[in-house]
Formats: C-alpha cells, structure tokens, sequence
C-alpha cells in the first residue's frame, strides 16, 4: 500500500511540474512572439469583411465576463485572415471594477461584406495583429418614410430581387435591396427608424442614383436608437 501511495505522490510532482513548464514554455513563447509583431513593419491592404465572431468567458469566482472578438478579412489574393480585434469586460458593481464595451461598438459596426483598408502587422510564423479599419461605410441611423416598394426579376437565374425607397425628412430618397421578409413586412407609408450602411464616397462612386443601392446596406427599420455610436452620421 505504501509503494503505491508513492508512486501516485510521484505521478502528481510530475504532472504539476509539467503544467508548470508549459506554463513557463508557453510565456516565453508568448514574449517571443510580441517582440516578433514589435519589429514587423506596418502593412495595409484593401480588405473586405468576411465573417466575425466572439467568445464569451467566465471567472465564476468573480462573476466576471470576458468578451473576445474576432474578424475575418479576404484579401485580394483570395486569401482569409483571422483578427483578433479586441476584448471588453463586465463586472458586476461590487467588483469595483469598470465595465468597458469600447470594442464592442467597433465589433458590432463592422458587417460582412464591409470593405476598407486594414492595418495590421505580421509576423513570420504567421502571428498576426490588428491595428485599424478604415471602413468604406458609415453608419446612419435617421427616421424616414417608405414610398415606394418594387420587386425585379434576375432572368439569367430566375431569381427575385427586393427594393424599398425611403424618404428622409430633408426630401431626399433612397433605395435599398432589403431581404424578403423585411420587404414583406414592412409597410408603405410608414415611417420609423432606419438603420443603414453608405458608401463614404457615394457619389463619386455611383453618379447614378437608381445605382446607388449597390452602395447602400440595409440593416433593420424600426426604431431609432438613441445610443448609436457618437460617429454615426445622422443627416440623410
């Protein structure tokens, strides 16, 4: 009984000691590869949103969450990179902890199919770091009046298109390719909030307006919201 109590003693100072050095092995690993990302020079390249995602952790010991987000870029040589953007924390009151939501917005900004110029760096065993996105797209949020619904038919695939137009208050319009359930769904003559993505340079870009839906992004028509980031563009 005694020898085997000592080779379990034996097995556990073993076991610890690993996790300890994979520990220490992955620090240095981890140092390396920051100082690696430090010497990279800065690149940037014309980019377009592919996909995100976000994971969620939890110190259940102190009720603490830790939101890590993730974006994916396609590049002009098809292929993808994957960046780690940011993370952001809550903390409950008593923690004396502050909340902070910064990368969140910046998270939730972003849609796929964005396109803008990405500045990372990278390094040569292929550790990578975002830096910026200077998105194509602004982000309004404004109330406006449908007046105008219309359907189109793609010939070659046989397929249905969906267009709404909105009015905004200062009398422009604008077109939007909207999904199917949201044209079904919303109403002629309502008026509500509309949130969308256009084009910075829209009419440099497109110069004719029955074209410039192409360089608009429906997002939802509801309500307006009053906490949109500081940056949204609210003029129509």
């Amino acid at each position: 009984m005694g020898v085997i109590l000592e080779i379990i003693k034996i097995i556990i100072i073993v076991f610890v000691g690993l996790l300890i050095l994979m520990a220490f092995i992955g620090g240095i690993w981890h140092s390396k590869k920051e100082k690696l990302l430090q010497k990279s020079p800065e690149q940037q390249e014309q980019v377009e949103v592919g996909g995100k995602r976000k994971i969620v952790l939890r110190d259940r010991k102190n009720n603490i969450y830790t939101f890590k987000y993730f974006v994916t870029f396609k590049f002009s040589d098809g292929s993808e990179k994957e960046f780690n953007i940011g993370e952001d924390y809550r903390a409950p009151a008593y923690t004396g902890r502050h909340t902070d939501d910064t990368n969140k917005e910046f998270y939730e900004a972003i849609q796929e199919g964005d396109t803008g110029i990405l500045t990372f760096k990278e390094g040569n065993d292929k550790c990578r770091a975002f830096i910026h996105f200077e998105n194509d797209f602004s982000n309004h949020n404004e109330q406006a009046e449908v007046i105008e619904k219309r359907t189109e038919e793609n010939a070659d695939d046989q397929t249905i298109s969906y267009f709404i137009t909105f009015q905004c208050y200062d009398g422009s319009k604008k077109e939007f390719l909207v999904p199917k359930e949201a044209y079904e769904s919303i109403q002629l003559k309502s008026v509500k909030g509309i949130v969308y993505k256009e084009r910075k340079d829209i009419e440099e870009h497109s110069i004719d307006e029955k074209s410039r839906w192409k360089d608009r992004r429906f997002i939802s028509f509801g309500s307006v919201d009053a906490d949109w980031d500081e940056q949204t563009d609210r003029s129509c």
